[in-house]
């Protein structure tokens, strides 16, 4: 039985009916009714036997439908569920009880109401909650989603009347319809939840997870911008009408995250909480956002068939799922797993899956619990844009899986580097920036299993999987190869042209491309310090900031340097430096690594004890660069060079190589 089975709700006046048991008689004293609904009826109470001057609570009464249940004991279970939650931005549930057959649940009073009143007063005197209140509310209630989520817990009736206020803050209540994720029913068919803030995979009926909270959220969000529904009563439109806009365009690239219809492209809470708008409430906020770890990723040489994990990973031709033994691999697969596998796909296939759908399978005779299989295009260069951000997003679909699934470990091949021409350099990158920035609870390890025989691939991929670290200063500074773009960090090093359009070389104009409308609104109306602008990372995900400079090959070190500088005073901790200067300045790979050596070694002496900085990490798209890169930033500088540098000098002038 299911745990929205749990609390059926009965309509009903309970006080004007005497339904009072000698358990709250005992311990409680009703003060006065507060409100009334489907739930059945909740009242201001004060326990006799606490100490005089204790809070108040709310005593919430429900009439349990016990026919759809068979027993009380599925009740208290979904109550202890509510009781283990202890969240700052979440109502505090204290205990529950039955008293004849009423269900009785006591909690925390908030004495400021609910947010669908202050709405409503807000409206009727023609006032609005100011930009900084918009924030708050939607940073507290981003904490308890983000907390709740983490503990597989769906609300799944987030709105304005489950949100209560007190002191100043927002808590989440009425976990009525919440569900605790069992660990094989983490995507679930159960429709609950008032209509209007419900996601619309809910809707049609669709497997929903806890991104559904993240849609009802947005629907919060712009409710409390502009006291208006962004659906009216339209409920169709909630599935197919236009997406509502906000002209604040902070808090436009907010519900940007979370209206959106496709669940794969919806942010979970903690990437949302990481956005700019919030960075001064993260600052003077007390609580700690739990920020999920980042699993382990391992290359390894071996058969991926004998993978004893919870998941493998492979990739086929779209056509090819009807029949795996087309591929090598998935034939292989197939072999090890026998013919159910090859049913479980036919059946599938029946309902006509996407290009680039992921298909989850059971794993059968092989040691892994499922097999995801993910539906290929065969490569083609000039399509190669539209297929990277294709393939990423598969790649992250599979961790999603996993992650929902609640596995600790998952294996993938090299999807696509035989028979389908995929660059093997290209997938390994791809899947690494996927890997890195993939934040999770239960995900432990992720492996990139690759046949000992296949000596190419793993000279190649061995080299973009690298990683090296070392220390300048008191800095700790990693050198990996990667998309600088795709680093989870507090701000990447950017360098552009000096009108700042962002139109020259390859990086800047994929950070403007990445980042959005807002990050070329900002450079425009921001001013320089010390010759760095400083923008936010717009839509660009895990980036907070762009520390935007203007180079050339006399300049590049002392730039760098300032940017290091703001971004101490900005109180940032992590920065990411790409390979900068051997694009359009022309630099040859060692004297660009040097350069960035010397400009940490000089940041460091300037802020021997920096309080804020604590990691650079320099990015190197090209796996050809990598090896230099790694080598000299691992090293001190030659004198002669080092000297050249300082002065702004030419470094081809230079003898020392």
């Amino acid at each position: 039985m299911e745990a929205i089975q749990l609390l059926k709700f009965i309509l009903d006046d309970i006080q004007a009916k005497h339904a009072v048991g000698t358990t709250i008689n005992d311990q409680y004293h009703l003060e006065k009714l507060l409100g009334k609904g489907g739930f059945g009826a909740a009242y201001l109470a004060v326990d006799k036997k606490a100490p005089k001057n204790a809070p108040k609570k709310v005593l919430k009464r429900v009439m349990v439908e016990m026919a759809n249940l068979g027993n009380k004991s599925l009740v208290r279970t979904e109550a202890a569920l509510l009781a283990k939650l202890t969240h700052p931005y979440i109502v505090k549930f204290h205990e529950s009880f039955f008293d004849k057959n009423i269900f009785c649940i006591i909690s925390e009073y908030c004495e400021g109401g609910d947010l669908a009143d202050q709405i409503e007063k807000l409206e009727k005197s023609d006032q609005a909650f100011g930009d900084k209140m918009v924030e708050k509310i939607a940073y507290q209630l981003l904490c308890a989603l983000n907390y709740l989520h983490t503990k597989k817990v769906l609300h799944r009736d987030l709105k304005p009347a489950n949100v209560l206020l007190k002191g100043g803050d927002v808590k989440l209540t009425d976990f009525g319809v919440s569900k605790k994720l069992d660990v094989r029913e983490y995507l679930t068919k159960t429709l609950a939840g008032t209509i209007l803030y419900v996601a619309p995979e809910i809707l049609e009926e669709k497997p929903y997870s806890t991104k559904c909270d993240l849609w009802s959220l947005g629907v919060v969000f712009y409710e409390i911008c502009t006291l208006a529904h962004p659906f009216g009563t339209n409920i169709a439109a909630i599935v197919t009408g236009n997406l509502p806009t906000l002209a604040n365009q902070a808090h436009q690239r907010i519900l940007s995250k979370m209206l959106v219809r496709q669940t794969d492209q919806r942010c979970n809470a903690i990437d949302i909480l990481k956005d700019p708008v919030f960075s001064n409430i993260r600052k003077n906020s007390d609580i700690e956002v739990r920020m999920v770890h980042r699993a382990e990723v391992k290359l390894v040489k071996g058969d991926i068939t004998k993978e004893n994990v919870d998941a493998i990973v492979i990739g086929v031709a779209k056509q090819d799922l009807t029949n795996l033994g087309n591929s090598p691999l998935a034939g292989a697969v197939l072999k090890a797993a026998g013919k159910g596998l090859q049913d479980e796909c036919n059946a599938s296939a029946a309902s006509k899956p996407d290009m680039w759908s992921v298909i989850q399978v059971n794993g059968h005779q092989l040691p892994c619990v499922h097999v995801y299989i993910v539906l290929m295009e065969h490569y083609v260069e000039k399509n190669s844009k539209n297929i990277k951000k294709s393939y990423s997003v598969a790649v992250k679909k599979c961790l999603e899986k996993a992650e929902g699934n609640s596995f600790s470990t998952v294996s993938f091949c090299a999807m696509g580097a035989g028979g389908m021409g995929y660059p093997t350099e290209e997938i390994a990158r791809w899947m690494q920036d996927e890997f890195r920035g993939f934040r999770t609870t239960h995900l432990k390890n992720i492996r990139l299993v690759i046949f000992p025989t296949d000596i190419f691939a793993l000279q190649v991929i061995s080299c973009v999987f690298k990683e090296t670290e070392t220390t300048i200063g008191k800095l700790k500074v990693k050198i990996h190869c990667g998309d600088v773009i795709s680093e989870d960090c507090d701000a990447i090093i950017e360098s552009c042209d000096p009108q700042y359009k962002m139109n020259q070389g390859t990086l800047a104009p994929a950070v403007r491309s990445r980042g959005g409308a807002t990050i070329a609104t900002e450079l425009s109306a921001t001013n320089k310090i010390d010759g760095v602008v400083v923008t936010t990372g717009g839509d660009i995900t895990l980036v907070e900031y762009i520390l935007h400079i203007a180079v050339n090959k006399s300049n590049l070190v002392d730039m760098l340097v300032a940017a290091l500088n703001v971004a101490e005073q900005l109180e940032m901790h992590t920065v990411a430096i790409p390979a900068i200067g051997t694009g359009d300045l022309g630099l040859e790979v060692h004297i660009s690594a040097k350069c960035i050596r010397l400009a940490i070694e000089k940041f460091s002496q300037s802020y021997p004890n920096a309080k804020n900085l604590r990691q650079i990490t320099v990015v190197v798209y090209q796996a050809i660069m990598l090896s230099d890169f790694q080598q000299i930033l691992c090293n001190a500088i030659d004198p002669e060079l080092r000297k050249l540098l300082e002065n702004g000098g030419d470094p081809k002038k230079c003898s020392i190589s």
